[in-house]
């Protein structure tokens, strides 16, 4: 007998699972200037009441951010929508997740928001070995030289990321200075670097 009443339950609860995960062709954040703008396509045919914008700086602990009414998506056609999230914490990765009333929860997409002021940003600086030298991206391929005040080469690194893997062990602790420079040889950024090994 009771197997007969959990039976449904759990088909149930499988069935509100594959629909939420089925809702989306996609869900995008992309760090434009200092906020970002979240960016989703509802698949045709699924609808929900309504959709919350949820954001995470540590993706556990979510809070609503914005609120979109009414029915949201269409029977007849795709439906996309966007969101610009205004003034949110610079040199932050920021998580995104959306939740569709009588529907569930979206995926959780990520995004690092940067302010390159300066050219460049070095997280966490002083520099140490999980640190990241991070610039504007120009061109596919990059050339970090990081040079003691006499001119000395301490390191030469390549990526064609936007931003350079730190390995402070291999540079002795102090003020260096390190140029960025593109495949044509251009400068894209330098500055000063403070090695703290421990």
């Amino acid at each position: 007998m009771l197997r007969n009443i959990y039976l449904p339950i759990i088909l149930l609860f499988q069935v509100h699972c594959l629909i939420s995960q089925n809702v989306l062709n996609y869900f995008n954040a992309i760090a434009v200037d200092k906020n970002i703008l979240l960016e989703w396509q509802m698949t045709q045919g699924q609808t929900c009441d309504g959709i919350r914008i949820l954001h995470s700086t540590d993706s556990i602990s979510f809070i609503e951010i914005g609120f979109i009414g009414g029915i949201c998506g269409s029977k007849i056609e795709t439906v996309t929508y966007q969101f610009t999230h205004k003034g949110p914490q610079l040199n932050s990765k920021h998580y995104y997740q959306l939740e569709f009333g009588n529907v569930g929860p979206s995926e959780t997409v990520s995004v690092l928001l940067l302010d390159f002021s300066n050219g460049y940003i070095i997280s966490p600086h002083p520099a140490q070995n999980n640190s990241l030298l991070y610039f504007k991206p120009t061109n596919p391929k990059y050339q970090l030289s990081i040079y003691q005040n006499n001119g000395q080469i301490l390191l030469k690194s390549e990526t064609d990321q936007n931003y350079f893997e730190l390995s402070p062990h291999q540079i002795p602790n102090g003020v260096h200075i390190f140029e960025i420079i593109d495949a044509r040889g251009i400068r894209i950024t330098s500055g000063k670097i403070i090695i703290l090994n421990e």
